[in-house]
């Protein structure tokens, strides 16, 4: 921030801003399995990256098309996470053995939301593709 008097001279202030509250962030894995004929599994850390207690988590897993995802482990559904505490969650994608072991070539795609109260939501949009 500058600021310049009518009469000449300048001030420069230097100004930070924090946000106080919950914030959740995701940690290490993206969403973005890449293309692979083997079945994937991912640990995703969900972690609060703020200064306050998250509201209960609510977990929802979407995929477009369920028979090539599968969503392993759950720690986090209905859990609160404290400043800086984090849980898991894993979701396979199922390139080897997706809809009844009969993949079919092509993009596949699936939703992972969290939301934590006042901490907001965090969407992870997951892809994989089968070649």
């Amino acid at each position: 921030l500058s600021v310049t008097g009518a009469t000449g001279g300048q001030e420069i202030l230097s100004l930070t801003a924090t946000r106080d509250g919950a914030i959740l962030n995701n940690i290490g894995q993206t969403g973005a399995y890449g293309t692979t004929g083997t079945d994937d599994q991912r640990t995703f850390t969900i972690q609060n990256d703020g200064n306050a207690t998250t509201g209960a988590l609510s977990v929802v897993f979407t995929p477009a098309d369920a028979g090539y995802w599968s969503l392993d482990v759950d720690n986090c559904n209905t859990v609160t996470l404290g400043a800086a505490a984090n849980c898991d969650i894993s979701i396979t994608f199922l390139g080897a053995t997706g809809n009844g072991s009969a993949p079919v070539s092509g993009p596949q795609a699936g939703t992972l939301t969290i939301t934590g109260g006042t901490a907001g939501i965090r969407v992870l949009n997951l892809t994989g593709t089968i070649p």
